[in-house]
Order: C-alpha cells, then sequence, then structure tokens
C-alpha cells in the first residue's frame, strides 16, 4: 500500500456505514469486495481506487482482546476470495492479534 493511500484512508470510522476496513471490523467479518468498480459500497471511493489502481479489496478483522483492527488485501485486477484466500488471511489475522495482544501486554505502563 503506498504511503499516500494510508494516509487518505487514516481516520475512516468504524461503523455498519463504513467501507471495507471499517466495516469488517465493526461486524467483525470479512469484507470480500471483488471488484470496487461494480460494488455499490464503493461509489464514494471509487475515485481514489482508481487512482492507486485498486480494484479487488478484501478486508479482514482482527479480534484482540482490547484494539480492533483490520487486514487488508488489495489486487489491481477484479478477483474473488477462494476458500483458501480466505483461511490464510484468517491465520494471518489470528497470528497478528498474537502479536498485538502480547505486545500490549508487554508494554511498560
Amino acid at each position: 500500500m503506498p504511503a499516500a493511500y494510508a494516509e487518505a484512508v487514516d481516520g475512516f470510522k468504524i461503523g455498519p456505514d463504513s467501507l471495507a476496513c471499517g466495516l469488517a471490523t465493526s461486524i467483525g467479518r470479512p469484507i470480500l469486495t471483488a471488484d470496487v468498480l461494480t460494488d455499490p459500497r464503493w461509489r464514494p471511493w471509487r475515485s481514489m481506487a482508481d487512482k492507486f489502481d485498486y480494484r479487488g479489496c478484501w478486508s479482514f478483522p482482527i479480534r484482540t482482546s482490547v484494539r480492533r483492527g483490520s487486514f487488508a488485501i488489495y489486487s489491481t485486477q477484479p478477483r474473488g476470495a477462494t476458500p483458501v484466500d480466505v483461511d490464510l488471511a484468517e491465520l494471518i489475522t489470528q497470528t497478528a492479534a498474537i502479536i498485538i495482544d502480547r505486545r500490549i501486554r508487554e508494554k511498560p505502563s
């Protein structure tokens, strides 16, 4: 992800009206967008997706004991997630949650 895109999406609200990562974080389930040009939720953000050459976006929630977040996979071509893709992303998000929780516990007060 380019730094300019990360800056553009930094601060997106988490909630049921959010896009991709904010929605996945809010509902606790993956949001799998095979093609941002055909998904109505992306309508307000299509110009940004076009600017950064994103066509597919899969967002997975990361569940920790004290924080909420997400892991996203972007593609430059439309692409649906396969069961193997989803399983791998679940493994990555579970691992990330463990690392985040440990880091929080080890952080001095």
